[in-house]
């Protein structure tokens, strides 16, 4: 059963590493705003994700949780450490078909995004947490440092 995405993300217990988000997130018929942002802080708890500069040192082997992506668009963004304070910014690794770089990521930007179809981006609920270096082969970038 889909989590009330008004509940906060503080209470809410993590899945096992092998559980999709599927069943615990439903984003059919949610627009950009504030039940989105909801919905990404809820995917970020769920994960378990770290706090910020937990996986410092670690570089193409620190672990991405959660995969927010534009359906409309090519911008992906592999989250990796959330500020577990304010629940606003996560520190990630962003891919287009242009660049890719390790950076923060507002939360609350990317829920308001609106895109090209107002779905705006979503979570991809059958990503499993996999290591940066297994994503960058995937998808042919370099490695780089984190």
């Amino acid at each position: 059963m889909p989590l009330d995405p008004h509940a906060t993300a503080r209470e809410t217990v993590p899945i096992p590493e092998t559980e999709t988000l599927l069943s615990h997130i439903n984003q059919d018929g949610v627009l950009p705003g504030e039940v989105k942002l909801a919905q990404f802080r809820t995917a970020l708890a769920l994960r378990g994700t770290p706090g910020l500069y937990a996986q410092d040192g670690k570089g193409p082997d620190a672990i991405a949780s959660v995969k927010l992506f534009d359906p409309c668009g090519a911008a992906t963004f592999w989250l990796l450490e959330w500020d577990k304070d304010d629940e606003a910014f996560c520190w990630g690794y962003t891919t287009c078909p242009q660049d890719a770089e390790y950076s923060y990521v507002s939360l609350r930007e990317l829920a308001f995004v609106q895109g090209r179809l107002g779905i705006g981006i979503e979570i991809d609920t059958s990503f499993l947490p996999t290591p940066i270096r297994v994503l960058q082969e995937k998808l042919g970038r370099p490695r780089s440092s984190g």
